[in-house]
């Protein structure tokens, strides 16, 4: 019983698709609103059934072989037409141009009437996913039908033999970013605000796919607003699938641009500070992550090989580290447990570029530095430096891969000061080291403290072996007295914040090479002496 009317279903639904890109009543009226509507009032009906009879509703409603197939006649009709417009060609008369203009005009209004078809599904699909209460099974279906129609368009589109580009720009079935229709899955207000927002960042130029454009731009949209989305297991599924549906696009450009908003709204629903509700797992991403150390580093995207640069499609573990890597810039403000798993999620060639943007960004924009998120960057700095990009990048080259990331208005670094910086990851630590920390600073090379340095240094560097002791007043050096001052609490500061981490040892060694008194309450160490340290 249930399989005839499944059967009846089907049938319906075919006859109702087939009418909708009917090209006859395409001539009358806009078959857009009727298929909206259509749309609207079989998901309707699909919520008002038991969550058993859902999956099997919704198959025999939005039959994607029906659909298929009334799609594929459509476009070889198209094909055939287009065909006979290029003989006609070669016929100067009047009967031949005037056919040519008819053929024109008819492929023209087939392929527009398909775009204006597929996106009024699309539509009503949205309209239905904007609802937080939907559940996530139900969600689940309707995404893969939406997802499932944008490729099957796609499939469709390349399969017009003859060049029709410009046609196929005018019916809007590919289109520019700034051209594609509003989103629906977020108001008017919202839309303006993130487009202006981006807006010097898009060129503009670039043709999507505006089908499979615009489903995954919703998509994106929802997942970031995290619309009937929560920390379950479910949800996590459900974003991972739609990540995987961006991957799978067939159009490069089209992949490229519907994987960033996907990703980038999954990184901040995962992130981000929301005032109420659990943000979406970070693990979300943990299978991609997995790669992440097979894949170069963001900042090796300039790497030359044997004299050329690769050229390569960007794979979904690329596009996600980069996605990830931007995330410390981006959401500066992250909690410590979240800031902990994202910088889990890097591979080691990455560690230190960001520790340092960590540092710099937080000092100089008088933030103080977090113990948790120092304790998580202190267990992954535990390569030597220069072996961190694993033989990707010779050691002299290393830092200007990471110029472009951390040379920022945000940090106050620029290109000498970054240079610098790496360039002391193995230099002692002593009384030079800190003449030579105020002369950068007094050429504005570098406007990090003393301590801020330090710690990099420490943390990020070789292990520093202790140096005899040389006074800074013997030492022939332009200290000021105020300096000096000044040098005994940033380098207190520094120690303190060692300690803190359990870096005992640095600590006290860090204090004797500026003849920094240990505190007492630290414990027994100041009796044994700093130079007892093995």
């Amino acid at each position: 019983m249930e399989q005839n009317i499944r059967e009846a279903i089907r049938r319906q639904s075919a006859i109702d698709i087939k009418g909708h890109f009917s090209p006859l009543l395409g001539l009358f009226g806009d078959t857009s609103i009727s298929t909206e509507e259509w749309v609207h009032d079989r998901l309707q009906e699909i919520q008002h059934l038991p969550e058993t009879q859902q999956k099997a509703y919704i198959y025999s409603t939005f039959d994607i072989l029906v659909l298929g197939s009334t799609l594929r006649n459509r476009i070889k009709l198209v094909n055939r037409l287009l065909t006979l417009k290029y003989v006609l060609l070669r016929n100067d008369a009047l009967f031949g141009k005037t056919s040519q203009r008819i053929i024109q005009f008819y492929c023209s209004r087939s392929l527009s009437m398909i775009s204006s078809v597929m996106q009024s599904r699309n539509t009503a699909m949205i309209r239905v996913l904007r609802n937080p209460e939907l559940p996530i099974s139900l969600r689940s279906l309707i995404t893969k039908i939406l997802m499932n129609e944008a490729a099957l368009l796609s499939k469709s589109i390349s399969s017009i033999k003859i060049d029709t580009h410009r046609q196929l720009i005018e019916s809007r079935l590919l289109s520019t970013e700034n051209k594609l229709p509003d989103p629906v899955s977020i108001s008017r207000l919202e839309f303006t605000a993130s487009h202006l927002a981006g807006k010097y960042t898009e060129s503009g130029t670039e043709i999507f796919e505006a089908l499979t454009a615009i489903t995954f731009r919703d998509l994106a949209y929802l997942i970031q607003n995290r619309v009937g989305l929560t920390d379950s297991s479910s949800s996590t599924e459900y974003v991972r699938a739609v990540i995987d549906g961006a991957n799978t696009i067939s159009h490069s450009t089209t992949r490229i641009h519907s994987l960033n908003k996907v990703l980038k709204a999954t990184i901040y629903a995962s992130v981000s500070n929301f005032s109420q509700g659990p943000r979406l797992p970070i693990h979300i991403l943990k299978k991609i992550c997995e790669g992440f150390e097979e894949c170069a580093s963001q900042f090796t995207d300039n790497f030359v090989k044997n004299g050329q640069i690769e050229e390569l499609r960007p794979s979904l573990e690329q596009s996600a580290l980069d996605h990830v890597r931007s995330t410390f810039a981006s959401y500066p403000y992250m909690r410590a447990e979240v800031y902990s798993e994202v910088l889990g999620m890097i591979p080691a060639s990455d560690v230190r570029p960001t520790f340092l943007h960590y540092l710099t960004f937080n000092t100089y924009q008088g933030f103080s530095l977090d113990l948790d998120i120092l304790s998580s960057f202190d267990a992954r700095l535990i390569s030597p430096f220069y072996r961190s990009l694993s033989e990707r990048i010779p050691a002299d080259h290393y830092p200007q891969h990471f110029k472009r990331y951390l040379y920022s208005g945000m940090t106050g670094l620029n290109l000498e000061g970054i240079d610098w910086l790496f360039g002391i990851l193995e230099a002692e630590v002593d009384c030079h080291f800190y003449s030579r920390y105020l002369k950068l600073r007094h050429d504005n090379g570098l406007h990090a403290g003393f301590d801020t340095v330090l710690l990099w240094r420490i943390m990020a560097g070789e292990d520093f072996n202790l140096v005899p002791r040389v006074h800074i007043r013997d030492a022939s050096l332009d200290i000021e007295d105020y300096q000096l001052t000044r040098l005994s609490d940033e380098v207190e500061r520094a120690a303190g914040v060692l300690d803190s981490l359990g870096k005992n040892r640095e600590a006290d060694r860090l204090r004797y090479s500026f003849d920094v008194p240990i505190p007492k309450d630290i414990g027994s160490r100041d009796v044994q002496g700093a130079e007892d340290a093995p």
